[in-house]
Formats: C-alpha cells, sequence, structure tokens
C-alpha cells in the first residue's frame, strides 16, 4: 500500500492506495465534494507526520487525521506498508489497519494513462542511448520488469 498526504480543503488528510496505482486527486476531491485537493508539499509531511517523503504511514489516527483507502486495497487480506521509515515496513492484514482507524472507502487510484506509458518509455530509451543509464544494467532491468508486467496481465 501507498500512503499519500493530500490537502482537502486546506485540511490534511492521509490517502492509501495499492502501490501500482496513481492517486486520482480528482477523485478524491469528487468524494469528499471538495473545492480544492492538492498533494502536500515537503514541508506540510515533514510538520504534519514528522516523517520524510516517501516513508509515510497510514497510521492516521496518530496525528489527528482521517485515513482514506482505495476500495481495492481494502479488498486486499494484506499489504506491505510504510512505518515512517525508509528501512522499516509492516505486513499488515487489511482488516486490521480498518479497526485501528477510522478508514473511509473510495475510489481514488487510476492506472498510469496510456499516453504517458508511452512517454515514459521513449524517455528511458533515450537515456539509455544517451548514456544517463547503465546500458547493459538498465536493459536487463527493463527486460525483466516488462516481463513480470506481462505475467501480472495475463494473471500467472
Amino acid at each position: 500500500g501507498k500512503t499519500l498526504l493530500v490537502q482537502v480543503d486546506g485540511q490534511p488528510y492521509l490517502v492509501m492506495v495499492p502501490g501500482h496505482l496513481y492517486l486520482d486527486l480528482t477523485k478524491v476531491k469528487k468524494a469528499l465534494k471538495a473545492k480544492k485537493v492538492d498533494l502536500a508539499d515537503e514541508k506540510m509531511i515533514k510538520k504534519v507526520l514528522g516523517t520524510e517523503p516517501g516513508a509515510l504511514h497510514p497510521f492516521a489516527k496518530l496525528s489527528g487525521l482521517r485515513l482514506l483507502m482505495d476500495e481495492g486495497l481494502a479488498k486486499a487480506k494484506e499489504a506491505i506498508i510504510r512505518a515512517g521509515s525508509f528501512t522499516d515496513s509492516l505486513r499488515m492484514e487489511i482488516k486490521d489497519l480498518k479497526k485501528m482507524e477510522e478508514v473511509s472507502l473510495g475510489d481514488f487510484g487510476k492506472m498510469m494513462a496510456p499516453k504517458v506509458k508511452k512517454a515514459a518509455k521513449i524517455i528511458s530509451k533515450q537515456a539509455v542511448k544517451k548514456g544517463y543509464l547503465v546500458k547493459k544494467g538498465a536493459k536487463k532491468a527493463a527486460k525483466k520488469v516488462k516481463k513480470a508486467v506481462k505475467k501480472v496481465k495475463k494473471g500467472s
């Protein structure tokens, strides 16, 4: 699970989505009937949660916040989540997290848009060609990722 801090009409909320999805701010805005929703900046993350960006945990109650959880993640049995650091994670049953927190469920995630996928692919190819990435290592890693993605899509 991926946890992000957002500001909804100036109020901070934690939002948790499956790691393979992006957070759709428009969906958050619509679900909460808000006027404005933005991702929190680094300063806000440190102030509200006392942690670094990228190490956010989903324990909203610790900071007096609400936790919004994507319905897709809520259907999972368990998730691996950050524990407030870059080196520690927790494997936790979703039902236990929902008991601990006052979770509001909704559809908050989105897949990467095809145009964005295509742009990312073009950029990575150019980076390899120009030597920005270690060519052999990057190509091998890219092949492994492509194979893993194909397996996931096929359901194997």
